[in-house]
């Protein structure tokens, strides 16, 4: 079991001008660290474009730059979200002892984590005293879908007649996050910051103004909150929402990913359908607060 002694020494916090350098890091063998690479990616990008942002760091264990370990807490509002990875050979190892260097009490989310990391995720919660049942709501397995920029580019788009195709702003916030299925107290300021600074996509009723449908990029730089309202559904909208976006990051330098869950065999569906393989698996886990 891998505990750790003096827990505020051995984490320390990454000035945020190193941020890039981390994730430059995390660029090798490419895409098989996507996720972390787009993750710390968009946090960088939520800084700059908003100084104010003061509820994200990075914390490193060791000499970073030889693993690339890190831990990236975002602590908005009520939701408190723990994306980690490291670049180590021996991933059990450094990994562990940096997240039982964590305060446990509270509750918090181990976010987008892969299959690499899904045994020191086990061993983690075994030093709490928990286990990880499939059957707990709390636990979310899904795969991870990808497709590169060079064949997003290439995909077509054609006009949906009847609709206008333009990005979403914050008026719709409410409705996207009340139509959202893995919404929580407090999501609806992720929804906020997610359509201030990412890419989205809406699709509109041309004669009522009406939002009909919409994507967009999640703080992973995946593609998510995928939604069509029941009265547009099965006219292609979902397809062509998905495709946009693809052409959008692919101008923007990204390849696109998603994660879906296995029993979602509708969206998996979907996306194979646009090119989409599978490459990995990824995780959520929501741990409880303790007394």
């Amino acid at each position: 079991m891998q505990s750790c002694e003096n827990k505020i020494e051995k984490l320390q916090t990454l000035p945020i001008e190193d941020w890039p350098k981390l994730c430059e890091l995390y660029k090798a063998d490419w895409p098989k660290h996507i996720i972390s690479y787009y993750t710390i990616r968009n946090f960088i990008n939520w800084t700059t474009k908003n100084t104010q942002i003061d509820d994200v760091r990075i914390l490193t264990i060791g000499d970073w730059r030889q693993h690339g370990t890190y831990i990236l807490e975002n602590r908005s509002k009520i939701r408190y979200n723990i994306y980690f990875n490291t670049l180590a050979s021996r991933t059990e190892e450094i990994m562990l002892e940096a997240l039982n260097c964590l305060d446990t009490k509270p509750a918090y989310t181990l976010a987008g984590y892969v299959e690499r990391s899904r045994f020191t995720v086990i061993e983690h919660l075994k030093t709490l005293g928990l286990s990880i049942d499939e059957s707990y709501k709390g636990y979310c397995p899904a795969l991870l879908y990808y497709l590169p920029k060079e064949e997003s580019i290439k995909l077509i788009s054609k006009p949906i007649n009847g609709f206008v195709i333009k990005p979403l702003t914050e008026k719709y916030i409410e409705q996207i996050n009340d139509s959202w299925p893995h919404k929580y107290p407090g999501s609806d300021y992720l929804i906020q910051r997610i359509v201030r600074f990412n890419h989205t996509i809406g699709v509109f009723d041309t004669i009522t103004g009406v939002l009909c449908g919409w994507v967009m990029e999640q703080e992973y730089g995946t593609i998510g909150n995928l939604h069509v309202e029941p009265k547009y559904q099965r006219r292609g909208l979902g397809m062509s929402l998905v495709r946009l976006l693809c052409i959008e990051m692919a101008k923007a330098g990204l390849d696109a990913t998603t994660a879906i869950m296995v029993t979602n065999t509708a969206s998996r569906s979907l996306f194979e359908k646009i090119g989409f393989k599978v490459i990995d698996k990824v995780y959520w886990y929501d741990k409880v607060a303790f007394e």
